[in-house]
C-alpha cells in the first residue's frame, strides 16, 4: 500500500464521522454547513468537507462552499455542481457602494464598479478609503484606486505565492503607470 493510499485510509473513519455527525444533526432540524475561502482549509478539513457533501445529498444538509479561482496550485476538483460567479452587475453594484459608503456620487460609483470589474469586495472596501470630497465627485479618485487592507491582502498573498519570473513580471506591470504591453514587454526583455 502507498504511502497517499495508507493516508486516505486513516482519514477514513473520521470522514465518516463528520458524514454521522452531520445527518445526526439534520434527524432533528435541516443544516446548512458553509465553507468560505475552501482553497485556504487545510487538506484534511477540505477532505472531510467534500466527503460528507457527496455522500449527504439525500439529508436535510445544504452545503455552499466557495472556492477563488486561482489560489491553488491545482484547481480543486470537488466532484459537486459548480455556480461560477463574476462580479456584479452595474445595479446591484451601485447599491452595494451605497450601502456600504453612504454617499457616493453616481458618477463615481459607476467608476468604481467599471474599475474593479464589479468585484463586491473592492466595492466595499475602496468607497471607505476615499475622501468625502472624492466620494462626492469634488475631487479626482487617486490613480490608481486606495484599496484597504483586506483587499490589499488577499491580493499580496496571490502574489507571494506566484514563481518569482511571474512576480517580477507583475511588479514591472505594477509600476508601469500607462500600461502599454510593448513598453511592459520590452522592460520584460531586459531583465
Amino acid at each position: 500500500m502507498g504511502l497517499a493510499s495508507a493516508s486516505h485510509v486513516q482519514q477514513l473513519p473520521c470522514h465518516a464521522a463528520v458524514v454521522s455527525l452531520l445527518a445526526a444533526s439534520a434527524s432533528l432540524r435541516p443544516v446548512l454547513v458553509i465553507a468560505d475561502d475552501l482553497q485556504w482549509f487545510d487538506a484534511a478539513s477540505r477532505d472531510a468537507i467534500l466527503f460528507a457533501a457527496r455522500r449527504l445529498d439525500s439529508d436535510a444538509v445544504a452545503f455552499v462552499m466557495a472556492i477563488r479561482d486561482g489560489e491553488t496550485e491545482e484547481p480543486l476538483h470537488t466532484g459537486l455542481p459548480e455556480l461560477h460567479l463574476s462580479g456584479l452587475a452595474e445595479a446591484p453594484a451601485l447599491r452595494l457602494v451605497a450601502r456600504a459608503a453612504g454617499e457616493v456620487s453616481p458618477g463615481v460609483a459607476r467608476r468604481l464598479w467599471a474599475q474593479t470589474a464589479g468585484n463586491p469586495l473592492a466595492l466595499v472596501e475602496i468607497p471607505r478609503n476615499l475622501s468625502p470630497a472624492q466620494r462626492s465627485g469634488r475631487v479626482a479618485l487617486d490613480e490608481p484606486l486606495p484599496v484597504g487592507h483586506r483587499l490589499e491582502g488577499s491580493f499580496a498573498a496571490r502574489a507571494a505565492a506566484l514563481p518569482e519570473p511571474s512576480r517580477q513580471a507583475l511588479l514591472v506591470a505594477a509600476t508601469s503607470y500607462t500600461g502599454a504591453t510593448d513598453t511592459i514587454l520590452a522592460a520584460l526583455a531586459d531583465l
